[in-house]
């Protein structure tokens, strides 16, 4: 099976980071895996001593195939640090895994999304591979089954879906005009033209969406998040 590299973010939280790390290793394909990990610059005094305990944590990091560390020198914020290191690596590699500081994943995670990655590579339908499925009614569902759209919460994707985002929030709002798109969808939009989040994921969301594509999600979550608890914003 063709393993696909990890493209890991950090910021200024030690202790989910160092979690999030432990679980990853915990998966037997861990050291047959390349990662690659983007540490976000300070935004003052008080992140920088929380930013270099990160960056401690990763120069110790062993376990995997090959470890490659990229320290931002200022800080990107969420969005800028996310697309920027996600559209480097897949420039030398056609698909990604990526998981952020808050993601704990299970011992089975890398296996998962592997899997999926290789099998659906050729399906121009599917835009991603989920880790996550929320905690929501599933009875009469499949282990594995299609949602429209994409999410990022333990996840990969290959370069041909990446490159099709929409990375303008006022474009990808005309285009979304006309179409059936929930109003809490629509709302995170709006703020993310209006400054009131940085979050990346809403527009890859909505990019795939009106473009028909789907991500797959396991019935039974392969990744949590240990991160809401008003932390590590950017």
């Amino acid at each position: 099976m063709k393993l696909s590299p990890i493209v890991f973010f950090g910021y200024n939280r030690p202790y989910h980071t160092l979690k999030s790390l432990n679980s990853i290793k915990a998966n037997k394909l861990s050291s047959k895996t390349n990662i690659y990990i983007f540490i976000d610059g300070p935004k003052n005094k008080t992140d920088r001593y929380k930013v270099n305990a990160v960056s401690e944590i990763v120069k110790n990091l062993k376990g995997f195939k090959k470890k490659k560390i990229i320290l931002r020198k200022k800080n990107y914020g969420l969005s800028k640090n996310f697309i920027s290191g996600i559209t480097q690596i897949l420039k030398k590699y056609e698909s990604v895994i990526v998981v952020e500081d808050d993601n704990l994943l299970s011992k089975y995670f890398l296996e998962y999304i592997n899997k999926g990655l290789n099998i659906y590579k050729k399906d121009k339908s599917i835009c991603a591979i989920n880790g996550y499925s929320y905690p929501v009614n599933k009875n009469g569902l499949s282990d594995y089954f299609l949602v429209k759209g994409a999410d990022t919460w333990g996840w990969a994707t290959w370069r041909d879906s990446w490159n099709e985002i929409i990375w303008d929030p006022k474009i990808l709002i005309k285009k979304i005009k006309y179409k059936n798109i929930i109003k809490k969808k629509r709302d995170l939009l709006l703020d993310k033209i209006n400054g009131k989040n940085d979050s990346y994921t809403i527009m890859f969301d909505l990019s795939m969406h009106i473009k028909n594509k789907y991500c797959l999600v396991p019935k039974k979550s392969y990744s949590i998040n240990i991160g809401l608890d008003g932390t590590g914003r950017h």
